[in-house]
């Protein structure tokens, strides 16, 4: 029955498809600069609204073009970078100048962006290696982390409708002790799905060896909704962490439909998570993964040129259910009058621009609202709420290409866990949302400085406070754990339990010696203080690397 729905759905989508590109995948070092860009300009772009990620390579070209015409007095380096994102997304681009002069073998490079393509009537394609390795070494410690990541991209257009893309990687990774350490606890490689543990004899250490694919196909069911199916991630947000959605956990598939009329986009997506291990960590339900239903829309609206507001509701079910299809429909009312023990959530996100300088931005989330306990004093356990304030602020200090953001959430104990794990707000046992779960309290920021036009030198920190769980306890920082197992109804507060101060540095510097060809130096510093003196750590790692066609590989935890 369900595929046979679905597959009516997409005849009848197919017949009605306009053109449209496929998205590009979700890289913060990239969308740093389109963010960047849509500041120094001093009112939104009409292309997209920033507040759902990922976005359409023809809708990042239109915007880059755009960028000439309203930008003036621009350093070197943003003339390259804008260069830099034209040529990315050379088919939908006026500006792109990417021909090569010495193509390799008269076939293979022929575009300076691209190891090989394909343009004939109605179609194209465009094909990439993918590359990540770096090699470090941690003080005190004889193992060598190490990451290598092989693979290849393509994209392109079908009948100048459907277009598509698709990554398929395989990984070696040797993570630094506090990677490990999260490993165990969650019995998954962050951002990664199933892997299998392997010993690596030559770097002295135990690592992980698993296989990555992403997917999807995009058209426009209409000129203003667009559909997206395949299997990635996406981000809601402007900051450096999400509370609404991240791209923390496993790639899941899902529909997506973005609609976009007058000053609105109204963005549906229907997913398939998985629900991941009962019991025993690192044990599935009967040999198999369990499922997880995950149904959300957010509704942005441009209030003024310059201030964006978004509201947000998610349910998340242990089965499909057909009344969460209704894509206008509010699930609060659909899961209360249906009886079912569903997770739902509202949350409400916004971003300011001003001063052709600065974006301040926030999120708000919570799951349950009891008006007497909220306001009644007692600290209820399910007064469940997550906040995230932030500010960035471009060409700092009058100085070309230096800028700040910083950020502040938190998030009260029990948010995001459920009665069943699940349910809870995870996926393959990694959050959705911030990559602590809830139960904390967190200072981040971030300064990226291009002071060259092919150096980028990025510093990121976080301090983070946190209340961790004893082997019997629950105090509501781990979304695994059945929230009806709390150790207490009244009295909660943030960093309850064990309490663990995080500190975590890391400088970057990233030379792009070609299109999308980096050299890297990276060096970590990481600093856990517990309650309990046996779970101290100080970590320090220092590494060096070359990426190809591939976003660095996200330790930021």
């Amino acid at each position: 029955m369900k595929k046979t729905t679905l597959s009516v759905i997409f005849v009848l989508f197919s017949l009605l498809a306009k053109a449209q590109s496929a998205y590009i995948p979700y890289d913060k070092d990239y969308y740093h600069l389109i963010g960047r860009y849509e500041i120094l300009q001093g009112k939104f772009t009409e292309s997209f609204h920033t507040g759902f990620k990922p976005y359409t390579r023809e809708a990042v070209a239109a915007f880059t073009d755009s960028l000439s015409l309203r930008l003036s007095g621009l350093s070197e380096a943003d003339r390259f970078n804008i260069a830099y994102l034209a040529n990315d997304n050379w088919e939908f681009s006026d500006m792109a100048e990417n021909a090569s002069k010495k193509p390799f073998l008269k076939q293979l490079y022929t575009k300076t962006t691209d190891f090989y393509h394909v343009e004939k009537e109605g179609f194209y394609v465009r094909v990439n290696p993918m590359l990540n390795m770096n090699v470090g070494k941690e003080a005190g410690e004889t193992a060598i982390p190490f990451t290598n990541t092989r693979g290849i991209r393509f994209h392109g257009m079908i009948d100048d409708k459907i277009g598509f893309h698709s990554t398929l990687t395989s990984t070696q990774l040797i993570l630094p002790t506090f990677g490990v350490d999260l490993v165990d606890q969650r019995a998954t490689v962050p951002q990664e799905g199933v892997s299998k543990r392997v010993d690596y004899d030559m770097f002295n250490a135990t690592g992980y060896d698993f296989f990555t694919a992403t997917g999807h196909i995009t058209f426009d069911v209409s000129k203003s909704i667009n559909l997206q199916f395949g299997h990635d991630r996406n981000f809601i947000g402007e900051g450096l962490r999400s509370m609404l959605m991240s791209d923390f956990s496993s790639n899941y598939l899902f529909l997506k439909f973005n609609t976009n009329i007058w000053k609105l986009q109204y963005t549906n997506v229907f997913a398939e998570m998985t629900g991941g291990f009962i019991g025993s960590r690192g044990q599935f339900r009967d040999g198999l993964t369990t499922k997880k239903y995950v149904t959300l829309h957010r509704l942005g609206m441009n209030i003024r040129p310059n201030l964006n507001v978004g509201l947000f509701e998610r349910v998340i079910s242990e089965r499909i259910n057909l009344a969460y299809f209704n894509p206008i429909i509010f699930y609060r009312y659909v899961e209360h009058n249906l009886g079912t023990p569903d997770n739902v959530a509202l949350g409400i996100d916004f971003k300011w621009n001003f001063l052709n300088q600065f974006q301040a931005y926030g999120q708000f989330t919570f799951d349950e609202f009891v008006f007497s306990e909220v306001f009644g004093g007692r600290k209820w356990w399910g007064n469940k709420h997550a906040v995230q304030l932030g500010v960035k602020y471009i060409d700092a200090l009058q100085i070309k290409n230096l800028d700040l953001q910083l950020e502040y959430n938190h998030a009260r104990p029990y948010l995001f866990a459920a009665r069943d794990s699940v349910i809870s707000y995870t996926n393959f046992n990694q959050p959705i949302a911030h990559p602590a779960g809830a139960n904390f309290r967190e200072v981040i920021g971030s300064v990226r400085y291009q002071p060259f036009k092919r150096l980028q030198v990025t510093a990121n920190a976080f301090y983070l406070r946190t209340g961790e769980d004893t082997a019997d306890t629950n105090w509501g920082g781990d979304l695994l754990k059945n929230r009806d197992t709390r150790e207490r109804t009244y009295g909660n507060f943030i960093g309850q339990g064990v309490r663990t101060d995080l500190f975590y540095g890391q400088l970057q510097l990233s030379y792009q010696v070609r299109h999308n060809l980096f050299l890297e130096f990276n060096q970590i510093i990481r600093q856990k203080d517990s309650a309990l003196p046996e779970r101290n750590s100080s970590v320090s790692v220092t590494s060096v690397g070359i990426r190809l066609n591939a976003a660095s590989r996200d330790l930021l935890f």
